[in-house]
């Protein structure tokens, strides 16, 4: 009878020990959260991060207008993320990193010729594609659409 009176002294001081183990300290966990913010998706890349990196694109169209976009993104992020944050490329475009619809423009180099030229701040042609770039905060690049 004694033994019985052990072991379940034994068994319910386990059982509170898991218990409190499993109730213990989350601190170090993370939570997450699903909430949305002003009508926008909460957790935005830009979001997520206290720091972010801010740069202006600017594109260049076929009939020569031009539209500013101000980029948001965290740092280390690159020119093509960036550009899908924003929805102006495709995610397939995006991780490619080679751009033939932009803003909904298609250049279509088989049927014209035609290609989105990618240029640094100083209207360089950029030597690598838009994922290759990673931004630093104030940089500006452009896309124009050209034929030939």
């Amino acid at each position: 009878m004694k033994n019985i009176k052990i072991l379940s002294l034994v068994m319910a001081l386990a059982l509170a020990m898991g218990l409190l183990a499993g109730c213990g300290n989350t601190a170090s966990q993370p939570e997450e959260t699903n909430s949305v913010a002003s009508g926008s998706m909460a957790n935005t890349p830009a979001e997520e991060n206290d720091e972010i990196v801010h740069t202006t694109l600017n594109i260049t169209y076929a009939d020569g207008s031009t539209k500013e976009f101000a980029l948001e993104c965290k740092p280390g992020d690159t020119l093509a993320t960036a550009m899908l944050n924003a929805e102006l490329v495709s995610k397939e475009e995006a991780e490619a990193g080679f751009i033939t619809v932009l803003d909904g423009v298609e250049a279509n180099y088989d049927a014209d010729k035609a290609w989105w030229q990618l240029l640094d701040g100083e209207g360089q042609s950029s030597m690598v594609g838009c994922g290759e770039i990673v931004l630093e905060e104030g940089e500006s690049y452009s896309f124009v659409y050209t034929i030939g």
